[in-house]
């Protein structure tokens, strides 16, 4: 295993909306692809076991499988780490679980993202650095794309 490759991405913001209006730009479908960099999912089934897909621009077609939904503070799904965004859906060996947590602070919400599982994926070393530095780098970017969609529905909302 790569030495700079750890197990888990951990990436926090804090947003100045309650947790139920996080929690809907965050799970409905109209509103998914606007943080995650795409339109719309081009498919989604939103329960436990249920499948989302998104047509992504550079990556083409992401499934994820829907793990957990704890509607407004928790939500789970699984995705293809290597060979993701090729239509690869995610199976044992290939995949990490990313989970969404929304906890009230203040007038807020604090939403935490983790990517777990990375050093189960099976990949040789250079491969999954690459995966760990793109998608670090990716969190980073999503969790201020999903903040700002969070203010822009709220001023839309008036």
């Amino acid at each position: 295993m790569a030495a700079q490759v750890v197990d888990t991405i951990e990436r926090d913001v804090l947003i100045a909306a309650p947790p139920r209006r996080v929690w809907d730009v965050i799970t409905q479908t109209r509103h998914m692809g606007t943080w995650f960099g795409m339109p719309e999912p081009t498919s989604a089934d939103f329960r436990p076991g249920g499948w989302v897909v998104f047509d992504h621009e550079e990556f083409g077609e992401i499934p994820v499988l829907i793990e957990e939904i704890e509607a407004p503070r928790r939500f789970s799904y699984w995705w293809a780490l290597v060979g993701a965004g090729k239509g690869t859906r995610p199976t044992d060996g290939n995949r990490t679980l990313v989970t969404f947590t929304l906890t009230e602070e203040g007038d807020g919400t604090r939403l935490r993202v983790v990517e777990s599982g990375i050093t189960a994926v099976r990949a040789d070393d250079a491969e999954l650095e690459a995966r760990f530095k793109d998608n670090t780098e990716g969190w980073t970017i999503v969790t201020e794309d999903l903040r700002k969609r969070v203010e822009e529905v709220l001023s839309a909302a008036g």
